[in-house]
């Protein structure tokens, strides 16, 4: 896939560490990615209210 992106929920720290060289990595959590930030909070908002996930709700409080 090019030119795509995807949201991991990396808990254990581990993912980071088996980064590819052909993926960009970048957290959520500085001001330039706030539009991705809004994207998958909605994402989380929505398996929320189609599953009623626990996960989804945890995530959601740190938000």
């Amino acid at each position: 896939m090019t030119g795509g992106f995807s949201y991991v929920l990396d808990e254990k720290r581990s993912f980071f560490e088996n980064e590819s060289e052909l993926i960009n990595l970048d957290r959520v959590l500085s001001e330039t990615m706030d539009p991705h930030r809004q994207n998958l909070k909605l994402l989380i908002k929505g398996t929320l209210q189609e599953y009623q996930e626990m996960k989804a709700k945890e995530i959601l409080k740190g938000f």
